[in-house]
């Protein structure tokens, strides 16, 4: 039987990440309770949306019960599903149907939030009045987020994840610093890097939004930078209408600091759009 861990996580992730991230900035789909988090649960997959005073913290759920019950204070609903399939289809646009595990008589009006977010975002990605820059901050925060996913659970690509050093990888935009995002590597947990990353609670990958994730949350200064000239350029590579070894050959792209860093982050890049891309059973 296939394995569809990865791409429900990928999906799930992608989708509560970019509905937080309009939840924050926009009054239009915030949510009228104080606090509030949706759960997505499958065999292999456990994320949560925390929602509070407007805001957001999408982040991976760990495996202890204090670790768990940290930032998801408030009203809950938790979707549960039956399979990783499942979570893979109602994240790609298709049918399935979840087990609603409210947390609270107001999980409707959770849903509703979430609803409207994912909606919202939907029609920025597919507008074509809506600004690039601000589409272009969704589809990059949306690539951290995924790249992420891939360096923690991939087996696939482990061989180049593990070849990636520990320390700080910045990616900017050079005409909008607030596109700016951060992946860290962490210490490698153990021999099998991804398993035992699983089993601690604390991913080897983390993915950082906004200028202030420079900050000590990222253990130190950045050890490799990949800079786009212009949002244009930006949007272009992430949407693959721009091919990177086009912009990196003509300066609209540029690599700083440690470059076998980010030399070994194209590979996760080429697995996530492969993995993205990939049609979705019915």
């Amino acid at each position: 039987m296939p394995d569809y861990s990865v791409r429900a996580r990928l999906r799930a992730s992608a989708a509560l990440t970019l509905s937080g991230h309009v939840l924050s900035k926009e009054a239009g789909v915030n949510s009228v309770l104080p606090h509030w988090f949706l759960r997505v649960r499958s065999p292999s997959v456990d994320l949560t949306l925390a929602y509070g005073n407007n805001t957001v913290q999408p982040y991976e759920v760990l495996h202890t019960f204090r670790q768990r019950a940290r930032g998801t204070r408030g009203y809950g609903l938790t979707l549960a599903f039956f399979s990783d399939l499942h979570v893979l289809r109602l994240f790609s646009g298709g049918k399935a149907t979840p087990v609603p595990l409210p947390g609270t008589w107001r999980a409707g009006r959770i849903l509703k939030a979430f609803r409207s977010a994912s909606a919202r975002v939907q029609a920025i990605l597919s507008s074509p009045t809506e600004r690039l820059e601000l589409k272009t901050e969704l589809l990059l925060r949306a690539t951290v987020d995924g790249l992420s996913v891939i360096g923690n659970h991939d087996e696939a690509t482990v061989a180049w994840s593990s070849r990636i050093e520990n320390g700080t990888i910045q990616i900017q935009v050079d005409d909008n610093p607030d596109l700016q995002a951060t992946i860290v590597k962490a210490a490698n947990p153990g021999r099998d890097g991804m398993a035992a990353g699983r089993r601690s609670g604390y991913p080897a990958f983390r993915s950082l939004w906004g200028p202030s994730a420079a900050g000590p949350q990222t253990a130190g200064p950045p050890r490799a930078r990949l800079v786009f000239a212009d949002t244009e350029t930006a949007h272009g590579v992430l949407t693959g209408t721009v091919k990177a070894g086009e912009a990196l050959a003509d300066g609209r792209i540029r690599i700083r600091g440690r470059l076998p860093m980010i030399q070994n982050l194209f590979p996760l890049m080429d697995r996530l759009s492969e993995l993205m891309k990939t049609e979705v059973p019915g």
